[in-house]
């Protein structure tokens, strides 16, 4: 167990308290319940996970395990909550597909975040997503990742399609607007693949609300919150197919533009976490709950 009286969240170790969401102001590691801290210990991470692959897909997903005592605590998808400075991203509606069927499976959107100079509060964040693909793969009975280089920056991938299975998931509706596919190449494919979800994006205003913007108007160098859903796809790999494990977007909310987060990093206030006190203490990671998508249903018992 953690020590509630010294150690803290993660987020709060951002200088002038720019990762506390005005909504969570009050959110203390210590009224945390279990479910919603990721455990820092790789033996307690495997215990606090379950990985089920979903039938007539490629795909896996991942659970928290459920407090069996208490109904409401039942097994819930795992989505993580970390922040971190935008170095670079690709968040338009078809990321880098060049619009065309054949190349539609590997079309993708990013973002990348870095540390933008504090480093304290970014590591924990990166060192539990690679604690967390560890226990996946561990849970599918593969190795871990040999020499992974850690990095100052972590990348968040999703495919733009889902892949459209007759009895499955056919009745997903695409979410692609008519205004937003003028040339028709999103209907055309639609029956093989379609857009069923979108990252959603936005900004807290002064008093915590979350206004929606569109994700072009995110900046590199902006300070951002973002949850992410791990996914675990079936791959083919040179004559061999393997699990690979990734963080998909699903929410982006800016909690500073570049200019604001630049002045708080190179000239903290007096109330924010110096980076040798921040060092010196533990750190845990949280994550949002969130219902399974129209993407991957979750199969039923």
């Amino acid at each position: 167990h953690l020590a509630a009286d010294t150690d803290q969240l993660a987020r709060d170790l951002w200088p002038d308290g720019l990762g506390q969401m005005i909504q969570e102001k009050e959110l203390a590691l210590s009224t945390l319940p279990e479910m919603r801290k990721v455990p820092l210990n790789a033996e307690d991470l495997a215990d606090w996970v379950v990985v089920e692959r979903q039938p007539g897909s490629s795909r896996a997903l991942v659970y928290v395990r459920g407090d069996e005592a208490t109904a409401s605590e039942a097994d819930e998808e795992l989505i993580v909550r970390l922040q971190g400075v935008i170095m670079d991203m690709n968040l338009t509606l078809g990321g880098n597909w060049d619009g065309t069927e054949s190349r539609a499976m590997k079309a993708s959107q990013y973002i990348m975040l870095g540390h933008g100079g504090c480093t304290a509060p970014f590591e924990p964040q990166a060192c539990a997503l690679r604690n967390i693909t560890d226990a996946v793969l561990a849970h599918l009975g593969c190795c871990f990742e040999e020499g992974r280089a850690k990095g100052s920056s972590v990348v968040l991938r999703r495919q733009v399609f889902t892949k459209i299975r007759h009895g499955f998931n056919d009745d997903a509706p695409s979410l692609v607007a008519k205004s937003e596919d003028t040339r028709g190449k999103y209907r055309a494919i639609q029956n093989s693949w379609r857009v069923t979800e979108k990252v959603r994006v936005g900004t807290q205003l002064a008093h915590g609300e979350i206004f929606p913007l569109p994700p072009l108007s995110l900046r590199k160098g902006d300070f951002v919150d973002v949850s992410v859903r791990v996914g675990i796809t079936w791959m083919r790999a040179q004559k061999a197919r393997r699990w690979e494990v990734s963080f998909e977007p699903l929410t982006v909310v800016r909690l500073a533009t570049a200019s604001k987060f630049k002045v708080s990093a190179v000239d903290p206030g007096k109330d924010s976490i110096s980076s040798s006190d921040a060092a010196s203490s533990s750190t845990t990671i949280e994550y949002w709950r969130y219902k399974p998508s129209a993407r991957y249903p979750r199969r039923k018992a």
